[in-house]
């Protein structure tokens, strides 16, 4: 009897043994009552805001949406976006670079403060020209050369002014440029453009064949993909003799290249000339106007490039502009002064140093900004206004009788207002 009440008692202390341990484990046995803890408390996701990511001197982080930002570089904008600001580069290296950009020479920048804005009586025609698709120019560095002709034995680096422009002519005229040639005219013009050229050698292109004044006359393009084309601009060439054509596809967007192989042409067979004339194909010319001018302004200065000058243009920053340039091509505030594209003169010692600049300044798709902007800022050459260049239409004959060019000129009214402005019939006050 005593051992069976002593196995009971061993089996009592046996089952209050695992209760107690049961229950402090968190689950109750036999007949325990059971106790449900309440959950942890879970921050709810507030939205970010200024106050989610405040900017601490430590190294912590914090995530959202499993992008882990640091605090220390975290910042919160409008959106309230976090910012990673340590992804952001913090020095030169990492920044783009813009292989356009020309160095301000500021021993030849103008002093009379015309280059700044607030000009308005010169105002950019470049709000209002058409555009073109045509090839887009890339950024090239200048080729180079170095020669030990220096006294001290160093060698001296300097560009190569014929390996910047390595088109070839595919037809050309070296002897349309005359010893005796005091100006001559390169025409800028497109390919399909006949009547246009000839509309040219029939009214003020004639002054070319005129013993009474020293002038010449060639037209200046690139090349084209179709066949036909090129069969009647070579027989166009064995006809007038006249015809200039380079390597390069004729587009728009390569008016620099072709501004370029002007500036290369005249440096090889017309560099003896006393004034060059760079015209497109749709402008009216008075030649003795022209003439007049150019000799004028030659009394005084030896080098000068002549037209209807721009100050104070900007960049359009505006990535939907006809006329939007990247800041990687052209990244300073204001262009330099430069002369409407439409047609302007120079002195030939001008264009050779335009030329040879042009070496050293990578091309920009804006032709009159390029190479009367950019290029004669880098060779120093003086950039010069007169009233009588037009860059606008105008088609008053007593005004084209006092003028020197108009713009967007028709062939029909190149004949037409050419016998005008001649007509001693047709009477001005």
């Amino acid at each position: 009897m005593r051992k069976w009440m002593q196995a009971v008692l061993g089996v009592i202390l046996v089952a209050l043994s695992l209760q107690c341990v049961v229950y402090f484990r968190g689950t109750p046995l036999l007949g325990a009552v059971a106790v449900r803890r309440p959950p942890p408390v879970v921050a709810s996701a507030a939205p970010l805001t200024r106050a989610a990511f405040p900017v601490t001197r430590d190294d912590s982080t914090v995530t959202r949406d499993h992008v882990p930002v640091t605090r220390f570089h975290a910042a919160v904008d409008i959106d309230h976006e976090p910012v990673n600001r340590h992804l952001v580069p913090k020095n030169d290296d990492h920044m783009p670079v813009n292989r356009n950009r020309v160095p301000v020479n500021k021993d030849n920048a103008p002093e009379n403060g015309e280059h700044l804005p607030g000009n308005r009586n010169l105002v950019s025609e470049h709000s209002n020209r058409s555009t073109d698709t045509g090839v887009t120019l890339g950024t090239r560095r200048p080729f180079l050369r170095t020669s030990n002709s220096s006294s001290n034995g160093t060698k001296t680096v300097q560009a190569d002014p014929h390996r910047h422009h390595p088109f070839p002519f595919t037809l050309n005229q070296p002897a349309a440029c005359r010893p005796d040639t005091e100006l001559v005219f390169v025409v800028i013009t497109a390919v399909s453009n006949f009547d246009d050229r000839q509309s040219v050698r029939d009214t003020w292109g004639s002054y070319a064949n005129d013993v009474h004044h020293n002038t010449s006359l060639v037209f200046l393009l690139g090349s084209t993909h179709s066949p036909l084309l090129q069969a009647r601009l070579t027989n166009e060439s064995q006809v007038h003799g006249d015809i200039v054509q380079e390597g390069f596809v004729d587009s728009y967007r390569n008016l620099s290249l072709k501004s370029v192989a002007l500036l290369k042409w005249v440096s090889l067979y017309c560099n003896r000339s006393r004034f060059v004339m760079k015209a497109d194909d749709d402008m009216y010319i008075n030649v003795p106007n022209l003439l007049s001018a150019l000799r004028k302004e030659a009394e005084t200065r030896p080098m000068f490039v002549l037209g209807h000058v721009f100050v104070g243009a900007v960049p359009q920053q505006n990535r939907n502009s006809k006329w939007y340039t990247p800041l990687e091509q052209f990244n300073e505030k204001v262009y330099p002064r430069y002369t409407s594209g439409t047609a302007y003169a120079m002195t030939t010692a001008a264009a050779l140093k335009l030329y040879r600049a042009a070496a050293a300044v990578p091309v920009f798709w804006l032709e009159d900004i390029y190479v009367t902007g950019l290029c004669a800022r880098q060779a120093g050459v003086p950039i010069l206004h007169h009233g009588g260049f037009n860059y606008q239409r105008q088609t008053n004959i007593c005004v084209l009788r006092k003028a020197i060019t108009s713009h967007k000129i028709t062939a029909n009214e190149k004949r037409t207002f050419y016998k005008q402005v001649h007509d001693p019939q047709i009477k001005c006050k």
